[in-house]
């Protein structure tokens, strides 16, 4: 209410104003409760303003662009718990308005050295732009560098407009240190949530965020070749990718095209998306289709509709395989939990027990000691990469069920027939703990309190 009642009272014209909320359950809301939490009975609720909920990942980015999404003003303002603006706020941006459609506005928020660190804590940007870009703070991130990220779009796209001059105050642990410091923050700030932002970051640097497609550290500029350098640099190796699932997200779809972007000019890529209402045969089908291939792929890429994997993480896992070639499969993780019914969330990877029982690695254990690979017998299946000797070294589906009434359900689950099957073959797979990709599920599967892990970085 507080933040409601500043940015409505601090404008010339609130009619013109389309105030959108975004809420989460999991940050301790209820939708039954809206009026009685926020007072929207007691508060200006114009036709134009709304309440929406956040069903992605529990994560500030995620927030801000179902939001954005949701609004249909010509000019978005990214808010946030603790931004207040200037005075006459909607009249002083409407003079820097400039003649072109697309823009992005950069205001001053009190960050220190937030201007000469490129960062734009409270984003402006027009529809246009907006509908341009598919969202406000690229997908993949969580919370830190999606505005860094941001602001270099906007310089490589020529958009930027400069609002320096108006101050719309982030009352932050930062600027004040009078302000407790809560758990929120500590979430968005997290060691872990740096690391993937600066991987990500990193990739869209490379590529001139998706304007070009990088290989080996070599930028290939994607324009119209010649026809002997087309002859010269034909990529040699081919990825099939699997892509199971039905249900393809906006975030999904954009990482997509830029991982697909970025694979095309190193690669030949063969994308397959498939889906059935039982996951072996959806499996199977994927595979049978790549191991029908002559000839066979190089590598099999497997990517579900709820993992997200930048280019970037691409990279580390293929240079994974040319590093170590006695290894037959390396693979990414993520946390694990189901929609239906509470569990505790899981590292998606471990070993194999005797019986083939998949006991999970602790993310202690995952994420302790100097070197980013481990070997495991297990995955789930959220992000792997394979040769593809693999296809015809596993048989004609090793992804059908082995019965046993040691499982719960008297077999196993499609990745755990797998894994027991790669075991048996003596296949080695190995995770590279560096490659966490999100889980887009409806109940955040990352448990909130994550034991501090000193972790050594390899380049």
């Amino acid at each position: 209410m507080e933040i409601y009642g500043a940015w409505i009272g601090s404008c010339q014209n609130p009619s013109a104003v389309e105030y959108v909320l975004c809420m989460d359950e999991r940050w301790g809301f209820t939708k039954g409760d809206v009026t009685d939490i926020w007072g929207w009975s007691r508060m200006r609720l114009d036709k134009q303003d709304k309440v929406v909920w956040n069903e992605g990942r529990r994560c500030y980015v995620d927030g801000v662009n179902t939001a954005a999404q949701a609004s249909t003003g010509i000019i978005l303002i990214v808010n946030a718990d603790d931004q207040y603006p200037c005075q006459n706020w909607d009249v002083e941006l409407i003079k820097l308005v400039p003649q072109c459609t697309d823009f992005a506005i950069s205001v001053s928020t009190g960050t220190p050295d937030e201007h000469k660190r490129g960062i734009m804590v409270a984003p402006i940007l027009s529809r246009p732009y907006y509908e341009k870009k598919g969202h406000v703070f690229y997908p993949a991130y969580e919370s830190m560098y999606a505005d860094n990220d941001f602001y270099e779009c906007a310089v490589e796209d020529k958009v930027l407009v400069d609002g320096r001059h108006l101050l719309f105050p982030h009352r932050h642990p930062l600027v004040d240190r009078t302000i407790a410091v809560d758990d929120q923050y500590l979430e968005m700030n997290r060691s872990e949530a740096y690391r993937v932002g600066e991987q990500i970051i990193q990739s869209r640097r490379e590529s001139k965020f998706g304007k070009r497609v990088v290989r080996a550290n070599k930028p290939i500029v994607m324009e119209a070749p010649s026809a002997a350098s087309v002859e010269h640099s034909a990529p040699t190796r081919t990825v099939a990718v699997g892509l199971p699932g039905e249900h393809f997200s906006s975030a999904w779809v954009s990482m997509w095209t830029e991982l697909y972007i970025h694979l095309i000019g190193g690669f030949n890529v063969q994308p397959l998306f498939c889906y059935s209402t039982n996951v072996y045969v959806t499996r199977y089908a994927i595979h049978n289709h790549f191991a029908s291939q002559r000839p066979q792929p190089d590598f099999v890429l497997w990517i579900d509709d709820d993992n997200l994997l930048a280019p970037l993480q691409f990279d580390m896992l293929m240079a994974d395989l040319d590093a170590h070639p006695g290894v037959d499969m390396v693979c990414g993780w993520c946390w694990i939990a189901t929609d239906v019914i509470e569990t505790e969330p899981k590292t998606s990877v471990g070993h194999l027990e005797t019986i083939g029982m998949p006991r999970h690695i602790s993310y202690t254990e995952l994420m302790s000691g100097d070197e980013p690979l481990r070997q495991i017998d297990f995955t789930g299946f959220p992000v792997v990469l394979m040769r593809g000797s693999v296809l015809d070294k596993l048989g004609s589906n090793p992804f059908a069920p082995v019965f046993s009434p040691a499982y719960p359900q008297g077999f196993t689950g499609e990745d755990t027939a797998f894994c027991i099957r790669a075991k048996e073959a003596g296949l080695t797979i190995l995770v590279d703990r560096r490659v966490k990709v999100p889980h887009l599920k409806l109940r955040s599967a990352e448990p909130k309190d994550l034991p501090d892990v000193a972790v050594t970085e390899v380049a």
